[in-house]
């Protein structure tokens, strides 16, 4: 499987010069939030932002929005092609596929949404 160019041009935002063990949730969703939003600044105008969580029966997750709750809990709002999911997981036990993909025509973009701490249960997935 080859990686689209435009995936190789992404830059990973530099992460704290601190213990990564010591990182709370939010500290992590703003690392998210960062690389999502870094990758957008650099899409064409047919191009979206795909963010999936691999599964460990191989399953993907395609994210529509994520939020924490602190110290350490990261939650998902995606589908997994089927149904609508939510995921809990620890911080430091996520791990995310970011991809470029090709928007469909006429369609707008499925933005990813990102929920502040506090917000989550009160806005019952519908991202900021």
């Amino acid at each position: 499987m080859s990686i689209p160019s435009s995936l190789l041009n992404l830059q990973l935002t530099k992460l704290p010069e601190k213990d990564l063990s010591l990182l709370w949730a939010s500290e992590v969703f703003e690392i998210i939030q960062k690389e999502i939003n870094n990758a957008r600044k650099k899409l064409k105008k047919d191009e979206e932002i795909i963010a999936e969580i691999p599964m460990k029966d191989g399953t993907r997750i395609t994210v529509e929005s994520f939020g924490y709750h602190n110290p350490t809990l990261i939650f998902v709002w995606g589908n997994d092609g089927k149904n609508k999911v939510q995921l809990l997981i620890h911080a430091f036990e996520l791990q995310i596929i970011l991809s470029i993909g090709k928007k469909a025509k006429n369609t707008p973009i499925r933005p990813i949404g990102f929920h502040q701490e506090g917000l989550v249960e009160e806005t019952k997935h519908n991202p900021t």
